[in-house]
């Protein structure tokens, strides 16, 4: 039987900021969309719309994520503070204008996340089968997320 590599780097780097990199290049003119401007205008008035994603450091500059910034530790306690954070923010968006319908669309995504995050804290991404699943779920928790605002304001 063979044994699984590790996902990350066992022991904490310190990184510059300015080394962290986008997950990837965002289109031309995206800034001037519509739908840009509408996530600009709620994570202005309510923060955070989403958890933060983790990703390998790109080999060709030598710049790495927040995860090897951090730390395995401060990363999975980030993770989780974010995973609130958003949930947070969607349950109060109808305060800020958004229908209050996104509320109850949300739950079964709200669960989900807290799910993944609370299996995080226990480590259980070290199972490789579980990241995987971990990883697809936050997926669904990402698309989820957008998908309660899209269904929100229809």
């Amino acid at each position: 039987m063979t044994q699984s590599r590790l996902g990350f780097i066992p022991e904490p780097i310190t990184v510059a900021f300015e080394k962290l990199l986008p997950s990837r290049k965002p289109p031309e003119g995206l800034a001037l969309s519509r739908k840009f401007k509408q996530i600009v205008a709620s994570i202005d008035a309510i923060g955070l719309i989403e958890p933060l994603t983790i990703a390998k450091a790109d080999k060709a500059t030598g710049k790495k994520n927040l995860l090897y910034r951090l730390g395995k530790r401060k990363g999975k306690v980030l993770f989780f503070v974010f995973s609130l954070l958003a949930s947070t923010a969607v349950f109060s968006s109808p305060v800020f204008g958004v229908p209050f319908k996104a509320v109850y669309l949300y739950l079964p995504v709200a669960i989900v996340s807290l799910f993944i995050a609370v299996m995080m804290l226990r480590d259980q991404y070290e199972n490789r089968k579980t990241m995987e699943l971990l990883c697809g779920l936050n997926i669904a928790v990402n698309l989820g997320t957008s998908l309660v605002y899209i269904l929100a304001y229809i």
